[in-house]
């Protein structure tokens, strides 16, 4: 308020004529300064978009979002389908109605195509060909859509799942680790590794494919985000007893000892050279 604003004219392209410009002086009762804010606003929109993702929410939480999606799942199926029937034909619910009054008896084509003449036949296949074609193509895009609502809903329910299921899973990798460490007993530490690798290799393989087939549609979600779990338990409670029972199932000459005998008993014994 009550003040001065000082501001430079820059219009003029020449430099020395730039120069010799006075400067504006404005002097003020009030002042209202307009700036643009919607960068803000996009950043805090984006902000908000992503902080109500389900990846950022908690187990709790997660049990709304998945009724949500689950309820809209079911509702946008539900409508595919009566779109579907509704554009096969306008009087197949009225035959539905009807097909129980209907049932013994004979059903009759209204009229014969060879009782047409050839045009006219021609312009009814035609418009047949026509309109199975145009559904078949909605068949495709509304197998789509219902594709994605089921990647959704599963990709919801495998990350709720997932937070449990990982923690269990780490349990299951402690217990086969550390008996993998006491059961063998040649190759230092390097051994146990490499055989940990191979079994977190297996893991992270049956995990994706799991992921993959919930996606699709071609595996229950809740059963993908646990079947790992579901395939190690057995084998993580098994090697554990191995290892408390001083097994020796990884030591190498102990499986020498059962196969050397058997190739030796089918291999061709070498003649010394004095008796060749």
């Amino acid at each position: 308020y009550d003040g001065y604003i000082f501001e430079d004219n820059l219009a003029k392209p020449n430099y020395q004529d730039r120069f010799r410009q006075e400067n504006q002086t404005i002097k003020f009762d009030s002042l209202v300064s307009h700036f643009d804010i919607s960068e803000l606003l996009d950043k805090a929109i984006e902000s908000e978009k992503i902080t109500d993702s389900y990846e950022f929410q908690n187990y709790a939480q997660l049990n709304s979002t998945v009724d949500l999606v689950k309820a809209e799942k079911q509702k946008r199926y539900s409508e595919i389908s009566s779109d579907l029937v509704s554009q096969s034909s306008s009087f197949i619910e009225i035959l539905d109605k009807n097909k129980d009054k209907n049932k013994n008896k004979k059903t009759q084509a209204p009229f014969s195509l060879d009782s047409i003449n050839q045009d006219k036949k021609l312009e009814i296949l035609f418009n047949a060909h026509e309109k199975i074609d145009l559904i078949q193509k909605n068949i495709e895009a509304k197998n789509e859509e219902m594709l994605s609502h089921a990647k959704l809903y599963a990709k919801v329910v495998m990350h709720q799942q997932q937070i449990l299921a990982y923690s269990v899973m780490s349990v299951l990798f402690l217990l086969i680790g550390t008996s993998l460490g006491s059961i063998v007993r040649k190759g230092g530490i390097g051994m146990p590794i490499l055989l940990s690798i191979i079994i977190f290799i297996i893991f992270f393989v049956l995990n994706i494919s799991a992921e993959n087939m919930a996606w699709k549609g071609e595996m229950d979600p809740y059963i993908a985000a646990w079947l790992p779990n579901f395939i190690f338990l057995p084998f993580s409670i098994w090697i554990t007893y191995k290892a408390n029972t001083d097994s020796q199932i990884l030591d190498v000459e102990k499986y020498k000892s059962w196969i050397m005998p058997l190739i030796k008993r089918f291999s061709k014994h070498k003649e010394h050279k004095r008796y060749q």
